[in-house]
Order: C-alpha cells, then sequence, then structure tokens
C-alpha cells in the first residue's frame, strides 16, 4: 500500500496528497552519529552516498536507495520502494543488537531488488 501511492486492492488508505506530503521536503540531518535524510513526514528516505559519506552511512544507505521506511534496532525494517512499487518488511527471529546497519533485512532487500531488476528484462 505505501508503494503504491496510498492504494491497496482498489481501497485508498492515503489520498494521494497526503501520501505526497508524507515522502515531501527529505532534509539530511546530522543524527550525531550518522547522517539521515527524514521527510517531512518523519520517514527516512535511502540515498546514495557520495565521497564525503562516512563508512557508517554508507553501510546504512548502500543498497537501500531509494527505499523510504524505518529501520529497528537488531535487524528489523519496514520500508518500501515507490519507483519499484515494492515493499518490504523484515523481523529477525532472534535479535542482534549489534547488527545496528540491519545487514540481514539488508541482505534479502538486495535479493528483492535483483528479483525486480530480473523481471523488468
Amino acid at each position: 500500500m505505501m508503494a503504491a501511492g496510498g492504494t491497496w486492492d482498489e481501497k485508498e488508505y492515503f489520498s494521494s496528497e497526503a501520501w505526497a506530503a508524507l515522502h515531501e521536503g527529505p532534509v539530511k540531518a546530522d543524527m550525531g552519529f550518522v547522517t539521515t535524510t527524514f521527510t517531512q513526514g518523519g520517514l527516512a528516505l535511502f540515498t546514495e552516498c557520495d565521497q564525503n559519506s562516512t563508512q557508517l552511512d554508507r553501510a546504512i544507505n548502500t543498497g537501500r536507495e531509494g527505499f523510504y521506511g524505518w529501520m529497528g534496532l537488531g535487524g528489523s525494517l519496514f520500508q518500501w520502494h515507490p519507483k519499484h512499487k515494492i515493499g518490504f518488511a523484515y523481523v529477525p527471529t532472534s535479535l542482534n543488537v549489534i547488527d545496528i546497519v540491519n545487514e540481514r533485512g539488508k541482505a534479502y532487500q538486495t535479493e528483492v531488488l535483483k528479483c525486480v531488476a530480473d523481471i523488468g528484462r
């Protein structure tokens, strides 16, 4: 529903205006240990890194570029990619508090993006 502009199975959960407002106005902010891009609706937007990006910024963003949503302690995540019209949620069965960049979830996201690319060929 989030990846499809607020509508799922012909039912509107967010108006197109509300959905757009939720995703608008991304601003980069220094969170003290990492730079995060937040929309005016409080969503994280995962962006491409550049030569000034820290190793932690790269670990969080690389492989998730274009996704919106959130990540949680220990590997959980809830994100969607409007361009590819896919949503992704992952909750690990084993909490791993040292997985601060959610590598396990990102591994699954990477595979989903590969599948989307294969379908597009």
